[in-house]
Parts: C-alpha cells; structure tokens; sequence
C-alpha cells in the first residue's frame, strides 16, 4: 500500500511517500513563517522522483502539531484535498510523538519530555514513556503550561528534547532536572515516521470525528475574517 505523508508543524518540513514499510522518497526544507508555501511544487518533485502518480496513491498521513499555524493549516487541507476525490484514509498523528518516535529509536531514554514554543509567553509539552526500544507511550495529552511551571512538568524525565533548539536551549537547560538528558540539537518530526505510523498508530479522518491540528491556543480573530 502506498502512504503519502505531510509534516509541516516546524522547520524543516517534509513530504514522505512509502510503500508499506519501504520508503521510496522523501524531501525537507527549510520554512519561514508562511509555513509550507512551496509545497506543491515539492510535492510534484517528490512523486515525479518516486514515479507515483497522485492516483496509486491508497492513504495519506499528516503531522497535527502543535507547532507552525499556516504549516498546520497547509499540510491537513492537501491531503484532505488529495485524499477526497477517491475517498482513501487520512491519519493524523501528533508531531511530538514521530520526533520522540525518532528519538527513542536510536538513543535509550526510559522516559523524554518533547517541549515547544507556544508563544504568548507559553510552551506546549508532551511527555513519554519508553517501555520498549523505540516504542514511546504518549503519557497524558499535549499540555500548555507557562515557563515558569514548566520545571515541574519535566519532573521525572530522563530526557528533554525540543524542536526549537537551540532558541529554547537556555530555558530547556534551565528547566530540565540535573539528572536528565538535555538533547542539544532539533528534534524535528518527519513525514517518513507519519507514513510508517500511520496505519497503526494515526486517528483516521471520518466524518463523524474530523480531525483537526492541535493548535492548544484558540485561532486568533483574523483567521475567521473574511
């Protein structure tokens, strides 16, 4: 089965495509503000590299944040819009865990704390339980917390990692307990972790229960502006 996967929520972005547990091709580039604005073009490299037309495509998978509003915003309404016309699942999955998935499949850490900036002088975190080698277990919801709650919120971890390293490095340094592992480089979910995830650990898109990117705050006014 081939996966298409979108992960905008923070920089670098990437597109993914896999065939069951092959991934044939994937890309990542740098963002800006305006989140995913090449994306289509992109897009178009990645299936033309892969030699998959839009149509073989069977499921899509896309990262829900929290982490960059238009990336978000972007990256759900393309595959919504891909995945539409012949009716094939769509898979959301939290953006923390594909970075702590990536994290934990290659360091040991019993237990990691994903933490983010949320602005309005907050941050978003995820925290994790590793029972096994690469399998972390999402340990409550996303939560937004203050900075200065945060060193109670990462009590207990033996790891602390952020995509937004090393702008957060003295506030995670600070924050962190002496005994854990602070990582010092960005863990940036990636699209080739949604599409292998996907079928197994994703929320799939229906109807009745849409998804929708985790935002945290709510929109700000001038996104319901016309």
């Amino acid at each position: 089965m081939i996966t298409l996967a979108f992960e905008l929520s923070a920089s670098p972005a990437s597109l993914a495509l896999a065939q069951n547990e092959t991934i044939l091709a994937q890309c990542a580039w740098q963002t800006d503000t305006t989140g995913g604005r090449d994306l289509f073009s992109r897009l178009d490299g990645l299936l033309e590299r892969a030699g998959v037309g839009p149509e073989k495509i069977e499921r899509y998978a896309v990262g829900l944040g929290p982490g960059s509003y238009s990336g978000l915003r972007m990256a759900l309404a393309a595959a919504r819009a891909m995945a539409l016309p012949g009716k094939q699942p769509l898979y959301g999955l939290p953006s923390p865990l594909l970075a702590a998935r990536e994290l934990t499949r290659t360091h040991s850490f019993p237990s990691i704390a994903l933490v983010g900036d949320a602005r309005r002088q907050r941050c978003w975190l995820a925290r994790f339980a590793c029972r096994q080698p690469g399998e972390p277990v999402m340990d409550g919801p996303i939560r937004l917390a203050s900075w200065p709650e945060l060193p109670d919120h990462l009590q207990g971890m033996a790891a602390v990692a952020t995509p937004h390293w090393p702008a957060l490095a003295p506030r995670l340094k600070s924050s962190a307990p002496a005994t854990a592992h602070v990582w010092e480089e960005p863990a940036v979910p990636s699209a080739a972790t949604a599409c292998l995830l996907a079928p197994r650990l994703g929320q799939e898109d229906r109807p009745d229960a849409p998804l929708a990117p985790l935002y945290l705050h709510p929109p700000p006014p001038y996104a319901h502006a016309r």
